[in-house]
């Protein structure tokens, strides 16, 4: 299961991962998104857009690919990026 970066909830029919279309492949909820975006003028992940919040969400809506085929690259990525970070160990 693929859980958004900022509220760490589940994705799925209730709650749908965007695509940020400034941030080529990071992906937040709509809520999380919106609700950044209303105290903020930037991308809410470390580039430096600066997205006007009307046009930013609409960018982002279209630019998300449909929800099961996203949903199935998001849960590749992370399988992947666990697999290559091991596990952790402490000393």
């Amino acid at each position: 299961m693929v859980n958004c970066s900022i509220c760490d909830e589940p994705y799925g029919d209730d709650r749908q991962p965007l695509l940020l279309a400034c941030c080529k492949g990071a992906a937040l909820c709509e809520e999380c998104l919106t609700a950044h975006l209303r105290v903020s003028n930037r991308c809410p992940l470390l580039c430096q857009t600066r997205p006007s919040v009307r046009h930013f969400v609409k960018q982002c809506l279209e630019a998300t690919p449909p929800m099961e085929e996203f949903l199935k690259s998001l849960e590749a990525r992370e399988k992947e990026n666990e697999e290559n970070s091991g596990p952790i160990t402490v000393e």
